[in-house]
């Protein structure tokens, strides 16, 4: 999995991937949305903040039993980004005249199994299926802002959207680089 060679082919084909979980995230196979589109900044928020506490969560697996100082790395990295996020997310929450802390709704069924999945794993195995799982989850959060952006209002909340998009767009790119080493 980590070998210095990298094959061109298989880095395509991991990218198409990344775009066939995006469209699979907003689809159900005959174009309805599956995931109920934010009406509104709190929603986005309320939406967003539990998706990256699960990244958080992810990510530390990774760090308490990964085996690659790259996915290490990474997954540090995911962390850290993830919580500045949520507390910024907590604060323009705060600023649109809600509480900082959102709605609590039903942790994502497939958040739930890559994390239950994740616990039993250890070294290159949790390693490598942290990164399959990092990158459907961002495309997921991806296809979340893609959905949300035309009905948020605030500039604040667009500004966060659309850097959270960059953010996780670029991670994903990283993602699949580890992968396909």
């Amino acid at each position: 999995m980590f070998s210095q060679a990298r094959s061109a082919p298989r880095r395509a084909r991991l990218l198409g991937l990344v775009a066939a979980l995006g469209l699979a995230t907003a689809c159900d196979g005959v174009g309805r949305d599956r995931a109920a589109v934010p009406r509104n900044d709190v929603e986005f928020i309320d939406d967003m903040i539990p998706h990256h506490e699960g990244a958080v969560v992810m990510a530390d697996e990774v760090l308490a039993r990964g085996d690659s100082s790259d996915v290490r790395r990474i997954a540090e990295k995911i962390k850290e980004d993830e919580l500045a996020e949520i507390e910024h997310m907590r604060s323009l929450r705060a600023e649109l005249g809600e509480s900082a802390e959102p709605k609590r709704k039903a942790q994502d069924a497939q958040m739930k199994a890559d994390i239950s999945g994740l616990h039993s794993l250890y070294g290159e195995q949790l390693d490598d299926q942290f990164l399959r799982d990092m990158i459907a989850h961002h495309a997921q959060g991806v296809a979340m802002i893609h959905r949300a952006r035309p009905n948020l209002e605030s500039e604040k909340t667009r500004e966060t959207a659309d850097t959270s998009f960059v953010q996780q767009t670029r991670e994903m790119h990283e993602l699949v680089d580890l992968l396909a080493e």
